[in-house]
């Protein structure tokens, strides 16, 4: 064969693809839907609107119930709109730390976010300062200096590759593989999701 005999390994090539794709989608279908839910419910209320200007009560002027179905829209908008992002804000913004933990999931040490916006993580040193110092860990000889860095935006914490040697891994709290990120591109993170800095773990609580 042109390649050394050597098959393609077709079938983990495949199931990578679809983990990365759904990995890219998972915080996209969340908003998607209660952007459905505000579409469907703006539909519904302006059907029945226009039912009742043309079909129950015609007796005042068509504009002022083109008046009041344009009140309906905006006010309904608005009260949706609101629901929506209290929702997004409740679920989105509850990591409160980052824990190091062995490889038996024992806490080895923990960071809090309370007040923190962007969390650099690597390795200390006297011309490197990080946020969450991997330098005395198991592995922290496949961590780069700086290896990753977590940043808070629109009610979420997101990670980031930062072109690490030994690459980075994120693995959804109720998914069962781990993705490798892309360097330079960010990753929505929620509670309960374990980051894998090279081989040493983070678990997002």
């Amino acid at each position: 064969m042109g390649n050394g005999g050597k098959v393609p390994d077709v079938k983990n090539n495949f199931k990578k693809f679809v983990n990365e794709k759904k990995m890219e989608t998972y915080s996209d279908k969340k908003k998607a839907l209660w952007i459905m839910i505000i579409d469907i419910l703006i539909v519904i209320i302006t059907l029945a609107t226009l039912y009742f200007i043309f079909f129950i009560d015609n007796d005042k002027p068509i504009l002022d119930y083109f008046g009041y179905a344009a009140i309906l829209l905006i006010v309904s908008f608005g009260v949706f709109k609101f629901i929506s992002i209290g929702f997004s804000s409740s679920t989105s913004s509850n990591i409160t730390k980052v824990v190091l933990v062995d490889d038996d999931g024992s806490s080895i040490k923990t960071w809090n976010l309370k007040g923190k916006v962007s969390l650099l993580i690597g390795k200390n040193s006297n011309e490197n300062e990080v946020d969450i110092d991997l330098s005395e860990t198991t592995y922290s000889s496949l961590v780069s200096r700086q290896h990753a860095v977590m940043n808070y935006s629109n009610n979420n914490w997101y990670i980031e590759d930062i072109g690490s040697s030994n690459g980075t891994g994120l693995k959804k709290e109720n998914d069962d593989f781990k993705l490798k990120l892309e360097a330079g591109k960010q990753y929505e993170l929620s509670a309960g999701d374990t980051l894998y800095i090279a081989n040493t773990k983070l678990v997002l609580k």
